[in-house]
Formats: structure tokens, C-alpha cells, sequence
């Protein structure tokens, strides 16, 4: 198999992925895929957090424009909470 060398910017990219990838060029066109090297407790640790997950309330919650703050706003209430103390 050959070997490539990535660039800072794309393996910040990669770093982190579980699960396999497609890799496309600017275009949109297909180059291929990249599948991560993930050790097995990092796996449970996935498959555990997945089982976690309810994805219908996150679907749920997305409808819900009410619930939603900006960032902004959640970083002045923390700001405002240390203040506070």
C-alpha cells in the first residue's frame, strides 16, 4: 500500500473521526475514502456514547427555534455568572 503525507490543516481535519470518510477535491469529486484508525476502548467509548444519544429529541430540539441562544449569548451569561460569584 502507498503512503501519503497530509498537511497540519488536514489532519486537524481528520484528527478526531471514528468512522470512515469520503475524501472529495474542491469540486466535490470523489478521491476516495479515509478510514480512521480507532483502538478499541476508544470504540466502546463511541458505541457507548451513541447509545447515549437520543437522537429524537436532538431532532426534537432543532425544531424548537425557542430553545436555541446564539453563542454570544451563552458566553455574555457565563461571563455575567462570574461576575456574579
Amino acid at each position: 500500500m502507498s503512503r501519503i503525507s497530509v498537511s497540519d490543516l488536514t489532519l486537524d481535519v481528520l484528527t478526531g473521526l471514528s468512522e470512515p470518510v469520503e475524501v472529495c477535491d474542491t469540486t466535490g469529486k470523489r478521491l476516495g475514502r479515509y478510514i480512521p484508525d480507532v483502538s478499541a476502548e476508544n470504540r466502546e467509548l463511541y458505541e457507548q456514547a451513541r447509545r447515549l444519544f437520543d437522537f429524537a429529541e436532538a431532532d426534537r430540539r432543532v425544531a424548537n427555534d425557542k430553545s436555541r441562544v446564539s453563542f454570544d449569548e451563552v458566553r455574555q451569561r457565563l461571563r455575567d455568572l462570574e461576575q456574579s460569584s
